[in-house]
């Protein structure tokens, strides 16, 4: 397995990943408050299910707890923005987005919204 994964631990890891993916408002590695605006980077974290499955969740996170080959791997680029909140995001290279741009569940159904808003005028 390649070590552009993150490994979470324990059950409060999991559950403050799942929060920073579903709602975007904390970083996925620390649980802190990310500022409005603020550029976040989608980290891959690997999770174990009650029946031992592997699956892997993208969430994001602030540039105090990014892997420094993530930042390597962007320095060079500009964020795209998320189609929800507008924040800047960086998407590791190795693993582009197949979709819209979001920096979570909440923003995605955002972006959906306003595109349904948009063509329904």
């Amino acid at each position: 397995m390649s070590e552009d994964v993150r490994r979470p631990v324990t059950e409060q890891d999991r559950a403050r990943i799942q929060a920073a993916k579903a709602r975007g408002e904390a970083c996925a590695g620390c649980g802190r408050a990310l500022v409005d605006g603020e550029h976040v980077w989608m980290e891959r974290f690997a999770i174990h299910g009650e029946y031992g499955e592997l699956s892997y969740w993208w969430a994001p996170v602030g540039a105090e707890c990014v892997a420094p080959e993530t930042v390597r791997a962007t320095c060079a680029t500009e964020p795209a923005r998320c189609g929800g909140c507008g924040r800047g995001i960086f998407n590791q290279p190795a693993h582009p987005l197949r979709r819209g741009v979001s920096c979570s569940r909440r923003c995605v159904v955002r972006s959906s919204a306003a595109r349904r808003e948009g063509t329904s005028s």
